[in-house]
């Protein structure tokens, strides 16, 4: 696959992702007690370390963490309800930015999947069909970069799968 082509399948992508998922996001659940506790300046900075937090809990001991995606997703939940479309936006930065590292992209594909899982544990169900289908795009995303690629494939074996 081609830079060019990558592009245009990240953007087709999240075209269909939206087209056919019909998401009803709400403002996340806990947003309300984070401002009451932190107050409003504060209380998006500590909703996305307190996901973070949670993100590192519930990765395997021997890996890592390498990025701040799930702090950047945790950051446009907060703001999609007042600019739609700031998660998607999101993941289509972190997709163009860093496709071509095998270490991060395969560590935007577990962020997409514990996000699910965390937002699905929480309630927040359309939040967490949302994450589920952007964990499956960006996995078949990864495959096909990498098609070729063995050393990206086994790294991506080792530590996501």
């Amino acid at each position: 696959m081609k830079k060019s082509e990558f592009k245009s399948a990240v953007l087709s992508g999240l075209k269909n992702i939206v087209a056919n998922g019909n998401y009803k996001l709400e403002p996340i659940k806990e947003k309300k007690t984070f401002v009451e506790k932190y107050g409003t300046m504060n209380a998006v900075f500590a909703y996305a370390r307190w996901t973070e937090m949670n993100f590192e809990a519930n990765l395997r001991e021997d890996y890592e963490r390498k990025t701040t995606f799930t702090s950047d997703f945790s950051i446009a939940e907060w703001c999609e309800c007042v600019e739609r479309g700031a998660t998607l936006d999101t993941m289509k930065r972190c997709l163009l930015s860093w496709h071509t590292d095998k270490v991060y992209f395969a560590e935007l594909v577990i962020a997409t999947n514990m996000k699910s899982w965390e937002h699905h544990s929480r309630g927040n169900i359309e939040w967490s069909r949302l994450y589920a289908d952007l964990y499956y795009f960006v996995k078949d995303l990864y495959f096909d970069w990498f098609a070729g690629d063995q050393e990206a494939i086994d790294y991506y074996y080792d530590y996501v799968d």
